[in-house]
């Protein structure tokens, strides 16, 4: 029965092949960790959130400090306002959208830091 057995496990071990190598795997692009927006926090107090990105355009409403908006775009240009230049932001905050002068904005790379700051800073 010893040599049956000795027999059995020393055929399995013979027979075993070893593992190849995983070579580099290739992933299709996931939405979810692509980076699609950009967040803000406001950082001036009543900032306005214009309706074309001017001063001279019609002001939508006000965001105060502390706000978190989502970035969706900005302009490739910068203007001088305030002695600073800086780009406009079009930004969302609830059913709010508008300009922003970017200036008055702390930019972060996801809404959970932005939501930090705001937070660090209330």
């Amino acid at each position: 029965m010893r040599l049956f057995l000795s027999l059995f496990i020393l055929f399995v071990l013979l027979s075993c092949d070893k593992p190849e190598p995983i070579g580099q795997i290739d992933l299709p692009s996931n939405p979810i960790l692509t980076k699609d927006y950009e967040y803000g926090v406001i950082k001036s107090a009543y900032l306005r959130v214009f309706a074309e990105p001017t001063r001279d355009s019609e002001v939508e409403t006000r965001l105060r400090p502390g706000y978190v908006v989502k970035i969706v775009s900005t302009t490739a240009w910068q203007e001088r306002l305030d002695n600073i230049n800086a780009p406009w932001h079009k930004v969302e905050y609830k059913d709010v959208n508008g300009w922003v002068f970017g200036a008055y904005v702390d930019k972060y790379d996801s809404i959970f830091q932005a939501e930090a700051a705001s937070e660090a800073t209330r």
